[in-house]
């Protein structure tokens, strides 16, 4: 079944939805940190009121009864006006309208509720959708698609963007200088965001204080570093640098730390994950840029064992304080230490390669018993083509006589009578190909074991080659 990363995250943000409904506060906290930060007179109040929300700039899906404003810059210097921005999403219920041309002004309705929760007890979504910490931009046109979840559950949804692993031009503005990417960058942007939202509280229907963050793979370790480095005091040189909001209007110091977070398979050593690849996949194969021979594969093997390294560096140990070690092996740069399988807390180790290699040598073997039903299904189908051909020409002698009599000549007979008969063959080979994939979905099922799971897919090439096949042996057929 296909299942896409939008798929992944709306799935995921039900989950998250269903243990924020049992966390509702009544009453909103407000989100600062006040040992985090300059507060009252010490700060200038009007610093950040170009990040003010226009609660007269609401657009309105009325068919779907949400307000929205994208494009919203989070931060006063944005690196790049591409990605640094931001969409929010709310729930028509929250809001009191008035329409003013193609927008509406907005002010906060206290009496709403929206799937249990008020707007002072709304919590705020933010999705990190990115699973290879590629940038991600925040929407440039609206569009409903995953939205009803978050919604009808009443939450804000607030799709942040923030750039990546990688360095950039900005598109946006032109400019031909270089934004810098990579870490800690993506975390930076997102707690500006963070910041922005809580910066804009007095006009939100939500309770700032609960920001929960999502993602998985690269978005997920993200997700993860978001919520275990809130108020981090490492962070505020680089959150100064794009112009971060500190306080709000009335003096207050913003907080950047999130309320939940939820993390599927978070991926967090970025600074070592190509080596970490190499460790775990790379150095096992032997084709394209890791063929024998090339310089690539030698780097492939250099960063597996650098991997191998930096693991060992960590000191890891069981409860028993057995020091868990990779050891250099013959055939790969590094593997599990044996001696792990010893410790009496350990039930088995099982090797992920030599499963793999017993599986690919189980699979060419099934490749010539392949090839052996093949043969045999083409020797059957042209026995099967040439005793329909005889029947078919045996039963229709008088006609062929009569058409004789009248004067057709040899090639002209045989053309009248082959014709048909192609003309049928082709019509069951096309109607046998949708029965085809039934009976090979049904014995799919049926050989399905518990440890081997065979992906049921069948190529539009082997449709075509069963069409063509059959067309050649009812031509064979003919001669």
């Amino acid at each position: 079944m296909g299942f896409t990363r939008r798929d992944f995250l709306a799935l995921a943000g039900v989950g998250t939805l269903a243990g924020i409904a049992g966390c509702t506060k009544p009453e909103q906290k407000p989100a600062e940190d006040p040992g985090n930060g300059p507060q009252g007179s010490q700060v200038d109040l009007e610093e950040f009121k170009d990040l003010a929300l226009d609660e007269g700039a609401w657009r309105y899906d009325e068919d779907n009864d949400v307000y929205y404003q994208l494009g919203l810059a989070y931060c006063k210097s944005p690196a790049t006006k591409t990605y640094e921005s931001l969409a929010v999403f709310v729930p028509g219920k929250y809001f009191s309208a008035e329409k003013n041309g193609d927008t509406y002004r907005c002010t906060v309705d206290e009496k709403a509720v929206v799937g249990g929760f008020t707007p002072s007890t709304a919590p705020i979504l933010m999705p990190v959708n990115t699973g290879t910490l590629s940038p991600q931009t925040s929407p440039t046109a609206y569009s409903y698609d995953g939205l009803a979840p978050f919604m009808q559950a009443g939450c804000i949804y607030v799709y942040a963007g923030f750039r990546g692993r990688s360095a950039g031009y900005d598109t946006a503005s032109g400019k031909n200088e270089l934004y810098p990417g990579g870490s800690p960058w993506p975390v930076v942007d997102l707690k500006a965001a963070v910041r922005y939202l809580r910066y804009n509280a007095g006009c939100l229907p939500c309770d700032a204080s609960r920001v929960f963050v999502f993602g998985f793979a690269a978005g997920g370790g993200v997700s993860a570093v978001l919520g275990s480095s809130g108020n981090s005091a490492l962070y505020a040189p680089y959150l100064e640098s794009i112009g971060a909001a500190t306080h709000d209007a009335k003096g207050a110091a913003l907080s950047d730390a999130v309320f939940g977070s939820a993390s599927w398979c978070p991926v967090t050593s970025f600074d070592e994950a190509n080596a970490a690849y190499e460790w775990a996949m790379g150095q096992y194969s032997a084709e394209g840029t890791r063929a024998e021979g090339t310089w690539t594969r030698r780097l492939s093997q250099d960063l597996a064992g650098a991997y191998g390294d930096y693991v060992n560096e960590m000191d890891l140990r069981l409860s028993d304080d057995t020091q868990l070690t990779l050891d250099v092996t013959d055939g790969d740069a590094y593997a599990l230490g044996a001696d792990m399988a010893k410790n009496a807390s350990v039930a088995s180790v099982n090797v992920t390669q030599a499963m793999r290699s017993q599986v690919n040598n189980m699979m060419k073997s099934l490749d010539y018993i392949v090839v052996v039903v093949i043969l045999s299904a083409c020797a059957l189908a042209f026995i099967v083509l040439y005793n329909l051909s005889n029947i078919s020409i045996t039963e229709r002698v008088r006609e062929i006589a009569t058409v004789k009599v009248l004067g057709f000549y040899p090639r002209e007979t045989q053309s009248y009578v082959f014709r048909e008969i192609l003309m049928l063959k082709g019509m069951g080979a096309l109607l046998g190909l949708p029965f085809g994939k039934l009976l090979h979905a049904y014995v799919m099922q049926q050989i399905s074991v518990e440890m081997v799971s065979f992906e049921v897919r069948i190529a539009a090439l082997s449709y075509g080659l069963s069409f063509v096949i059959t067309i050649v042996l009812a031509l064979l057929v003919n001669l």
